[in-house]
């Protein structure tokens, strides 16, 4: 629901009614209507207490929409008045003007609406209605404890004066006289041309049952006319319509015929809708709006609460992408380190089958290198032997198939020493030859060149600076 849907709330001291009214293109179809009697519960007197208010809240469902309260008639001031302009500013300014004379309360006590009933030749015939902040604000508190936030004020009687007119029960030409009781609703309109140009309120207590209400109507209705012919001129009046819920007593329309020099009728207000549909229809009306007697502090407190409603909307909403972006960076977190633990341990393993497979190279090296009798000790000892000059001994050989051989010996002088790594340094069986040592000693009487050197064989990581 939105606010195309008005809601109509009807609060009596034994019964509750609304009517939901929805706006649906272009036409009002009422979507819901009831009433619920209220049986208070023992002990709960004051109908205005906070006890009251909860047991009412379990009563009524929780309304969305406009909701418009019902105020009854003898609690407010209603007069008919025509003012010289068609312009809103300048109408209510002069209403406010008008409370001031026929109001018994300071105008700064009172909430004050008008009406448009008519406008013709730049002439308003409005209604004014006016009622105490006291009244307004009570009612208001007691329904907000009961979980209502009402957003419109209207009065009773003008509910069921739409329905009788929209009923076409009102003549449209000449004047007339309505009478309308109901609870708490006892009212007099004098209607000219459809169009009521007074309200009198009669005695609430008007008891329509005893014959002395033959006498009390009578008398209103001379001192209404009187009333009326002075400021709003003189009209013969074509007939009164009594219109009422309870029984009337027995002989009324005859005597009342008999005081007054017209018709009479007498009409039941159960004949015609529920009074909840009545002010509904005139809080859904867009040309001419209703009577609306809600303090501003209503309206701003619904603004508040639905500026709160979407403010918490929005913070919802943000949260929830926040909770959402929150989620998805955790989880993208959580994926990553998911997959950097899924790297590191691949990466260990890697490395632990390159060790493995670093290891068995480093073995089918080693097994090939030790397989390869090309350069065995053997080979080595036939290469040293081939390239041997003469007059050089060799006293002790040292072999290392993955190294090197280291030779000793010894001979007459160094130059066949010499010879012998010249020649040796020509065989690609060595990698490198290296001279360590050559040394003389004295032997026997004689001299003799002692040397020390190391081959390099291929596959040796020995630098030339080794031992």
């Amino acid at each position: 629901m939105s606010e195309e849907v008005q809601i109509a709330f009807v609060l009596r001291d034994k019964r509750v009614e609304w009517t939901v009214l929805q706006q649906r293109k272009h036409r009002a179809e009422i979507v819901q209507q009831q009433e619920v009697v209220l049986d208070w519960p023992e002990g709960v007197t004051d109908l205005r207490s906070a006890e009251a208010a909860a047991f009412l809240k379990t009563k009524v469902p929780a309304f969305k929409g406009r909701l418009g309260l019902v105020i009854p008639a003898d609690r407010v001031l209603l007069r008919v008045v025509e003012l010289p302009s068609t312009d809103p500013d300048e109408l209510f300014g002069m209403a406010e003007l008008q409370v001031d004379k026929f109001s018994p309360f300071p105008s700064d006590q009172m909430s004050v609406s008008l009406e448009v009933l008519a406008e013709q030749d730049g002439v308003s015939r409005v209604m004014i209605a006016a009622v105490q902040h006291q009244v307004i604000d009570q009612l208001g508190a007691f329904l907000l404890q009961a979980g209502l936030y009402p957003q419109s004020v209207d009065v009773d009687v003008l509910g069921w004066w739409t329905l009788i007119s929209d009923q076409g029960r009102v003549r449209t030409s000449g004047q007339e006289i309505v009478v309308i009781h109901d609870d708490r609703c006892a009212q007099l309109l004098v209607v000219r041309d459809g169009t009521p140009v007074m309200i009198r309120a009669l005695d609430p207590a008007l008891d329509l049952a005893s014959a002395a209400a033959v006498d009390d109507l009578t008398q209103e209705i001379e001192y209404t006319l009187m009333t009326l012919e002075s400021g709003w001129g003189s009209q013969p009046t074509a007939g009164l319509s009594v219109w009422s819920h309870d029984r009337v007593a027995p002989g009324l329309v005859a005597a009342l015929t008999s005081a007054a020099p017209f018709p009479v009728t007498l009409a039941s207000l159960r004949d015609l809708p529920p009074l909840s549909e009545g002010i509904s229809r005139r809080m859904n009306r867009a040309d001419r709006p209703a009577i609306d007697l809600a303090p501003a502090a209503w309206r701003s407190s619904i603004q508040s609460k639905r500026f709160q409603r979407q403010a918490a909307l929005i913070a919802g909403v943000a949260f929830g992408v926040w909770a959402v972006l929150m989620l998805g960076l955790w989880l993208f977190t959580a994926h990553q380190k998911t997959m950097l633990a899924e790297a590191q341990s691949g990466l260990i393993r890697m490395q632990t089958e390159l060790q493995e497979v670093t290891d068995l190279r480093n073995q089918v090296a080693s097994l090939e290198q030790y397989a390869d009798r090309s350069r065995s000790g053997l080979e080595c000892l036939r290469e040293i032997t081939e390239r041997l000059p003469a007059g050089v001994d060799i006293t002790s050989i040292t072999y290392s198939k993955t190294s090197q051989i280291t030779l000793r010996g010894e001979a007459d002088t160094d130059a066949p020493i010499y010879e012998l790594v010249k020649l040796l340094e020509g065989s690609s069986l060595f990698r490198a030859v290296k001279t360590e040592r050559i040394s003389t000693q004295v032997r026997g009487g004689q001299t003799r060149s002692m040397f020390l050197i190391n081959i390099q064989l291929p596959g040796s990581e020995s630098t030339e600076g080794g031992a």
